[in-house]
């Protein structure tokens, strides 16, 4: 994702990847099922129309460091300070959608 930040869709395809690997890489098929399903829906045409309003650069930015957390944390075989780095990943995006729809 660090090297594909001013493209925006490859940083994307980068980014679901990431995620989609987390996932599988637990071993927990209805997690992988539950994230594969969510970013199967962020590609219909709702979704085509609404995300120009939110994915920004910023967002891009932000979300790269969260990643580097979330990752250092998995290669330190740290999985509280994963739970922890994910968890507030998640919770800035929700909170950065959130805004634009006020």
């Amino acid at each position: 994702m660090r090297e594909q930040m001013m493209d925006k869709a490859a940083n994307e395809e980068a980014d679901r990847r990431f995620h989609l690997y987390i996932a599988q890489s637990t071993g927990n098929s209805v997690l992988l099922a539950t994230v594969t399903s969510m970013w199967d829906q962020a590609q219909g045409p709702i979704w085509e129309k609404l995300e120009p309003h939110f994915h920004t650069q910023e967002l891009r930015q932000g979300s790269q460091e969260d990643h580097q957390r979330i990752f250092s944390a998995l290669v330190a075989g740290d999985a509280q300070a994963a739970r922890q780095a994910m968890r507030a990943h998640l919770e800035r995006v929700i909170g950065e959608f959130a805004q634009g729809w006020r």
